[in-house]
């Protein structure tokens, strides 16, 4: 919409009632294209002039680094060197969750601009269970899968709520999580708009269906590095969707 705002006459408004990931909003200030921020109303108007070609680093995607923290954090005597992730504060909200939960994950360097980057270290890690409620859930929607996986790890029980916005992904999202980790044996409770994960889990391993779900089939995979048996993915190919290299690296890692 801030896009479409540029070529559209006049000013456009786009109200936003909890806060979004601002990469859009950012990349415009990067290059001088006047956008405007009231409280939750953030506005553009008319381009009048033609931007200028650049040449532009992009950082690592945190949504897909998600994968690696998690295995990171669940696989015993491990240490994980992340480097030049996106560390913009609207992508980061599942490593502060984690950290308050007892997570070892550490920014070891920080590259400050409009939009920092920086690398990070993540260690094999003893974690609590936590809570997420809906006014979280706009900063952590791509990371919710993985999160459960490791809920299930994590001591005591953890509760999802407010994500309803998950029924409408690639795939039902929320009904594809909970299948997931029933059927790796892990004891979880399906609500309309969320779950409750119980932690301590020995999870078993099995025949699990992405349903054509990149992130589902993402976080089975992670998961088959811990549990007692295989994981096998019906349409794990999926994942090319958002990440070609996600096996390849995977592969790699689990050597290491």
């Amino acid at each position: 919409m801030l896009f479409a705002g540029l070529s559209a006459q006049g000013k456009t408004y786009v109200e936003e009632p909890l806060p979004t990931r601002d990469h859009t909003e950012t990349m415009m200030k990067m290059f001088h294209i006047p956008v405007f921020k009231n409280k939750n109303i953030i506005s553009v108007h008319t381009l009048r002039r033609a931007i200028p070609g650049f040449q532009y680093a992009v950082p690592g995607d945190p949504s897909s680094a998600a994968y690696w923290v998690a295995a990171g954090l669940l696989l015993s005597d491990s240490k994980l060197y992340l480097r030049n992730m996106s560390l913009n504060p609207t992508r980061i909200a599942y490593i502060k969750l984690l950290k308050a939960s007892g997570a070892r994950i550490d920014i070891v360097q920080k590259h400050k601009s409009l939009e920092p980057s920086g690398d990070i270290i993540v260690r094999s890690s003893t974690l609590q269970h936590f809570h997420i409620r809906s006014k979280q859930v706009p900063g952590l929607i791509d990371e919710l899968p993985i999160l459960a996986l490791i809920a299930t790890q994590a001591k005591g029980k953890t509760v999802i709520r407010g994500a309803k916005e998950l029924r409408y992904k690639e795939s039902d999202r929320i009904a594809s999580t909970v299948e997931m980790l029933r059927n790796m044996g892990a004891e979880v409770e399906e609500f309309e708009d969320g779950l409750d994960i119980m932690g301590g889990t020995t999870l078993l391993g099995g025949e699990i269906d992405a349903h054509g779900d990149h992130r589902i089939a993402m976080t089975a995979s992670i998961a088959g590095l811990i549990t007692r048996t295989p994981v096998r993915i019906k349409g794990y190919s999926t994942v090319d969707i958002s990440y070609p290299d996600f096996y390849s690296i995977l592969e790699r890692i689990s050597k290491t």
